[in-house]
């Protein structure tokens, strides 16, 4: 006998997050640090960064750093000092996955999905060596990202009856997300930098791949108490001007 299809419809309905004081956390710690830093001048990068998109969830394979999905969008830089740069990103991400790559109960289950999702992130990027553009021809460093993100991506309802009619719509719902994110970044004379990073979103929802449906109770399926991450790997190139800032001793 076949393995079930899956329905998949996709609807309105936005989900409240519990974890407001982590995202006050990161709010208050980005004031913060415009607050500790006083400068004459500023320097400034704008780019445009790509790679691949995975997720982790209750559909498809187990191997979550199979990268096999698109990503793409731009992202703007302020180098506040050497050690610190105050960044914000336009991502959109690409999922999908099937069951037929999983283990031998997914497969046995055969359920699949596809969605998309549209991530602006702002945070704080800490540098782990000095990163100065002026002082040499090369610099580079490895970094770490943490911020807050604001995810919209199409709310996926699913329904296993065998008499039910696929219906789908173009409407989105809208949640959070917490970015964590690794990287090496190179400058490439004093006008471009190259990045490479591997990134990491811990989402506020359950449902990017509609395994916690909300017409559909009857039909969730899947770990209902863990929700769904996504992840990024890719390049990133960016153009830099301004004057050199000048930097506060930390």
């Amino acid at each position: 006998m076949g393995a079930r299809q899956t329905k998949l419809i996709r609807v309105m309905n936005y989900k409240k997050t519990p974890f407001k004081k982590i995202y006050h956390f990161y709010i208050l710690l980005i004031l913060f640090g415009f607050q500790t830093i006083s400068l004459k001048a500023q320097t400034y990068e704008l780019g445009v960064i790509a790679g691949g998109a995975n997720y982790i969830g209750d559909i498809g394979s187990t191997t979550y750093l199979g990268i096999k999905d698109y990503a793409y969008g731009g992202i703007f830089k302020w180098n506040a000092s050497p050690r610190y740069t105050y960044r914000a990103s336009l991502m959109r991400l690409n999922i999908s996955e099937n069951d037929l790559d999983g283990d031998l109960r997914r497969q046995a289950r055969g359920y699949s999905f596809s969605n998309q999702i549209t991530e602006f992130s702002v945070g704080i990027e800490f540098n782990f060596l000095e990163w100065d553009m002026y002082e040499y021809n090369t610099s580079f460093s490895p970094y770490v990202f943490s911020g807050i993100s604001m995810i919209s991506y199409g709310d996926l309802d699913v329904s296993i009856a065998d008499d039910f009619e696929s219906k789908q719509s173009n409407k989105s719902t809208f949640g959070f997300a917490i970015p964590m994110v690794v990287g090496m970044k190179v400058s490439l004379g004093h006008q471009f930098v190259l990045a490479t990073e591997l990134g990491a979103c811990y989402t506020f929802t359950d449902n990017l791949d509609g395994s916690y449906s909300k017409s559909f109770s009857e039909s969730r399926f899947g770990n209902i108490s863990n929700n769904d991450w996504c992840l990024f790997a890719g390049l990133s190139l960016a153009y830099t001007w301004g004057n050199k800032p000048c930097m506060c001793s930390y």
